[in-house]
């Protein structure tokens, strides 16, 4: 009965240690990168539409602020019908 006990408190120091070395100091996890979304608003043009308004005294209202568009892929058909 003796000898059970004691052999059960050393495997439970065994696999109780086993576990923490097994432990990474920092996660493997990588945050992914972001993608630029359609939503992303076209700062260059806006800047250059505002600046021309600005200079004939317009002011600009953007209800639908314009956005990029995504890179169009390299051999795609419906680029060449554009």
């Amino acid at each position: 009965m003796k000898a059970g006990i004691v052999s059960m408190i050393a495997v439970l120091a065994v696999a109780s240690t086993a576990g923490c070395s097994s432990m990474q100091k920092e996660s493997g996890y990588v945050a992914p990168q972001p993608v630029p979304s359609l939503q992303d608003r076209d700062t260059a043009y806006i800047a250059a539409v505002e600046q021309i308004a600005q200079r004939r005294g317009i002011e600009v209202v953007w209800v639908n602020p314009p956005t990029k568009r995504p890179a169009a892929r390299t051999g795609d058909p419906r680029q060449a019908m554009r």
